[in-house]
Protein backbone atom coordinates (compact mmCIF):
# COMPACT_ATOMS: atom_id res chain seq x y z
CA UNK A 1 0.00 0.00 0.00
CA UNK A 2 1.30 3.44 -0.95
CA UNK A 3 0.37 6.11 1.59
CA UNK A 4 0.90 9.85 1.26
CA UNK A 5 0.54 11.97 4.39
CA UNK A 6 -0.27 15.60 3.62
CA UNK A 7 0.00 17.90 6.58
CA UNK A 8 0.79 21.33 7.83
CA UNK A 9 2.89 20.27 10.82
CA UNK A 10 5.86 17.87 10.78
CA UNK A 11 4.99 16.41 14.19
CA UNK A 12 1.50 15.48 12.94
CA UNK A 13 2.97 13.80 9.86
CA UNK A 14 5.54 11.81 11.86
CA UNK A 15 2.93 10.68 14.37
CA UNK A 16 0.54 9.57 11.67
CA UNK A 17 3.36 7.73 9.90
CA UNK A 18 3.90 5.70 13.09
CA UNK A 19 0.20 4.79 13.17
CA UNK A 20 0.27 3.76 9.49
CA UNK A 21 3.26 1.52 10.19
CA UNK A 22 1.17 -0.27 12.84
CA UNK A 23 -1.54 -0.76 10.21
CA UNK A 24 0.86 -2.04 7.53
CA UNK A 25 4.55 -2.49 8.31
CA UNK A 26 5.26 -2.81 4.57
CA UNK A 27 3.49 0.42 3.59
CA UNK A 28 5.40 2.78 1.31
CA UNK A 29 5.16 6.08 3.16
CA UNK A 30 5.53 9.54 1.70
CA UNK A 31 4.99 12.95 3.29
CA UNK A 32 4.40 16.43 2.01
CA UNK A 33 4.34 19.31 4.47
CA UNK A 34 2.99 22.81 4.01
CA UNK A 35 -0.30 24.65 3.77
CA UNK A 36 -0.33 24.65 -0.04
CA UNK A 37 0.98 21.11 -0.54
CA UNK A 38 -2.45 19.55 -1.18
CA UNK A 39 -2.90 21.44 -4.46
CA UNK A 40 0.35 20.00 -5.85
CA UNK A 41 -0.46 16.32 -5.16
CA UNK A 42 -1.38 14.10 -8.11
CA UNK A 43 -3.90 11.23 -7.64
CA UNK A 44 -1.36 8.65 -8.84
CA UNK A 45 1.03 9.51 -6.01
CA UNK A 46 -0.57 7.02 -3.58
CA UNK A 47 -3.40 4.60 -2.92
CA UNK A 48 -4.31 6.20 0.40
CA UNK A 49 -4.06 9.91 1.17
CA UNK A 50 -4.13 11.10 4.78
CA UNK A 51 -4.84 14.83 4.77
CA UNK A 52 -4.64 17.25 7.69
CA UNK A 53 -7.12 20.12 7.47
CA UNK A 54 -6.89 22.95 10.01
CA UNK A 55 -9.44 25.71 9.96
CA UNK A 56 -11.93 26.39 7.17
CA UNK A 57 -11.13 24.96 3.77
CA UNK A 58 -10.72 27.33 0.85
CA UNK A 59 -12.60 26.52 -2.37
CA UNK A 60 -9.29 25.59 -4.06
CA UNK A 61 -8.39 23.26 -1.20
CA UNK A 62 -11.81 21.61 -1.24
CA UNK A 63 -11.52 21.12 -5.02
CA UNK A 64 -8.10 19.50 -4.55
CA UNK A 65 -9.64 17.10 -2.01
CA UNK A 66 -12.49 16.28 -4.40
CA UNK A 67 -10.00 15.61 -7.23
CA UNK A 68 -8.07 13.12 -5.07
CA UNK A 69 -11.17 11.49 -3.58
CA UNK A 70 -12.84 10.91 -6.95
CA UNK A 71 -9.79 9.41 -8.64
CA UNK A 72 -10.38 5.69 -9.34
CA UNK A 73 -8.89 3.37 -6.74
CA UNK A 74 -7.85 6.19 -4.41
CA UNK A 75 -8.97 6.66 -0.83
CA UNK A 76 -8.75 9.91 1.14
CA UNK A 77 -9.04 10.30 4.90
CA UNK A 78 -9.24 13.79 6.41
CA UNK A 79 -7.90 14.58 9.88
CA UNK A 80 -9.23 17.79 11.39
CA UNK A 81 -9.62 19.70 14.61
CA UNK A 82 -12.98 20.96 13.31
CA UNK A 83 -15.53 18.21 13.85
CA UNK A 84 -18.97 19.80 13.74
CA UNK A 85 -21.63 17.90 11.85
CA UNK A 86 -21.73 20.52 9.09
CA UNK A 87 -17.97 20.36 8.48
CA UNK A 88 -18.00 16.55 8.50
CA UNK A 89 -20.95 16.37 6.09
CA UNK A 90 -19.46 18.95 3.72
CA UNK A 91 -16.16 17.09 3.66
CA UNK A 92 -17.68 13.63 3.22
CA UNK A 93 -19.79 14.90 0.31
CA UNK A 94 -16.52 15.37 -1.62
CA UNK A 95 -16.13 11.59 -1.76
CA UNK A 96 -13.81 11.31 1.23
CA UNK A 97 -13.63 7.80 2.73
CA UNK A 98 -13.05 8.93 6.30
CA UNK A 99 -13.20 11.94 8.56
CA UNK A 100 -11.10 11.56 11.71
CA UNK A 101 -11.19 14.19 14.46
CA UNK A 102 -7.71 14.88 15.81
CA UNK A 103 -9.09 14.31 19.30
CA UNK A 104 -9.41 10.53 18.73
CA UNK A 105 -7.00 8.24 20.52
CA UNK A 106 -4.43 6.24 18.56
CA UNK A 107 -6.34 2.95 18.67
CA UNK A 108 -9.50 4.54 17.27
CA UNK A 109 -7.47 6.20 14.50
CA UNK A 110 -5.94 2.83 13.68
CA UNK A 111 -9.38 1.21 13.53
CA UNK A 112 -10.75 4.03 11.35
CA UNK A 113 -7.86 3.50 8.91
CA UNK A 114 -8.49 -0.27 8.93
CA UNK A 115 -12.13 0.32 8.08
CA UNK A 116 -11.21 2.56 5.15
CA UNK A 117 -8.53 0.13 3.96
CA UNK A 118 -11.16 -2.65 3.90
CA UNK A 119 -13.38 -0.52 1.65
CA UNK A 120 -15.60 1.08 4.29
CA UNK A 121 -16.12 4.64 5.38
CA UNK A 122 -15.48 6.22 8.75
CA UNK A 123 -17.36 9.14 10.29
CA UNK A 124 -17.24 10.12 13.95
CA UNK A 125 -20.29 9.82 16.15
CA UNK A 126 -20.43 13.63 16.27
CA UNK A 127 -22.32 13.42 12.99
CA UNK A 128 -24.96 11.20 14.54
CA UNK A 129 -25.70 13.25 17.65
CA UNK A 130 -25.55 16.87 16.46
CA UNK A 131 -29.19 17.77 16.95
CA UNK A 132 -28.55 21.52 16.72
CA UNK A 133 -27.65 21.16 13.03
CA UNK A 134 -30.64 18.95 12.25
CA UNK A 135 -28.94 15.57 11.92
CA UNK A 136 -30.69 13.70 14.68
CA UNK A 137 -34.36 13.51 15.53
CA UNK A 138 -35.46 14.32 19.01
CA UNK A 139 -35.55 11.16 21.19
CA UNK A 140 -39.33 11.45 21.59
CA UNK A 141 -39.70 10.98 17.80
CA UNK A 142 -38.59 7.38 18.22
CA UNK A 143 -41.23 6.61 20.82
CA UNK A 144 -44.21 8.44 19.39
CA UNK A 145 -47.09 6.10 19.14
Amino acid sequence: MRVLIIGEQPVYCEGLAAIVTRLDAEAELGMTIGTESLAMVQPGAADLFLVEINGPGSPARMEALRRLAQAPGRRVVVFSDRDTAGVIRETMELGIRGFVPKSLNVNLVLNALRMVEMGGRYVPDTLLVSHQEGFAEAPEAFFAG
